[in-house]
């Protein structure tokens, strides 16, 4: 709940410098093919959807927790004791899950408010930075094609 509540301040803090058209979508190589016009929704869509992701998998792990468990008649109490151990692995496992997608959406949000370019984000594209003459494609290494123009 905290790492959503960062986002959200982050994002509020971010709005008004964030640029009139924010890359809302990336194709494989990393480069934006999807672009929308700053808005409150457009610019807190994966805000919307932390709360909503969180809740699906908080509510799994306590659905899971609270589910009739199998026992193996011949051994009640091995298997009860080994269910568990099973049930709270797991569920520790889940909630660890929600907590690393949580903090990608945090990391990954100002990247989308601020149309950073990073070589870690870019994946294959070896890092090259978007061409600002351009509204889509982006610049290539030497002996690289550029993109054709549709």
């Amino acid at each position: 709940m905290i790492v959503i509540v960062g986002t959200v301040i982050t994002g509020v803090i971010s709005y008004p410098s964030m640029p009139d058209a924010l890359a809302v979508h990336q194709g494989a190589n990393g480069a934006p093919n999807r672009l929308a016009a700053k808005s409150v929704d457009s610019a807190f869509s994966q805000v919307f959807v932390q709360p909503g992701v969180t809740g699906l998998l908080v509510g799994l792990a306590a659905a899971t927790f609270h589910s009739r468990p199998d026992l193996d008649p011949a051994r009640p109490l091995a298997s009860a004791r080994w269910y568990r151990q099973y049930m709270s692995l797991g569920v520790k496992a889940l909630v660890g899950l929600v907590a690393m997608i949580d903090v990608g959406m945090l990391g990954s949000s100002p990247l989308m408010w601020t149309g950073t370019v990073t070589p870690w984000a870019v994946g294959g594209t070896g890092g090259h930075a978007p061409d600002p003459g351009r509204r889509r494609g982006w610049s290539r290494g030497p002996g690289q094609e550029q993109p054709r123009a549709r």
